[in-house]
C-alpha cells in the first residue's frame, strides 16, 4: 500500500514536471478585522492600508483584485490594478 501511494505521487509529480499541471496562486481574501493593502488614486497612484470590515468598499476591492497581503505586493501590482479599473494605461 505504501508503494502504491508513493508510485502515484511520482506519476503525479511527473505530470507536473512535464507541464500538464501548473501552480495557481489564489487571490488574498482578508478575514474580518484583518489588515490589507490596496491601490488608490490620490496624488498619483499610491497604496493605502485598510482593515477588513465587511463593508461594500471591502468587497469591491476584493472582487476587483485590489486586496494585497503586503504593501510591497500592492506596490508591485499598482499599474496592473490601474489598467484593470480605468481601462487604460497609466499616463495616457
Amino acid at each position: 500500500m505504501f508503494r502504491r501511494k508513493r508510485r502515484f505521487f511520482l506519476i503525479g509529480m511527473g505530470n507536473f514536471l512535464k507541464g500538464d499541471y501548473e501552480i495557481v496562486k489564489l487571490p488574498f481574501e482578508p478575514k474580518q478585522g484583518e489588515t490589507y493593502y490596496k491601490v488608490i488614486l490620490r496624488d498619483g497612484l499610491s497604496v493605502a492600508k485598510e482593515d477588513w470590515t465587511g463593508w461594500l468598499a471591502d468587497y469591491s476591492d476584493k472582487y476587483c483584485g485590489n486586496c494585497f497581503r503586503t504593501e510591497s505586493e500592492a506596490e508591485k501590482h499598482k499599474y496592473e490594478i490601474y489598467e484593470k479599473l480605468a481601462g487604460k494605461r497609466w499616463g495616457e
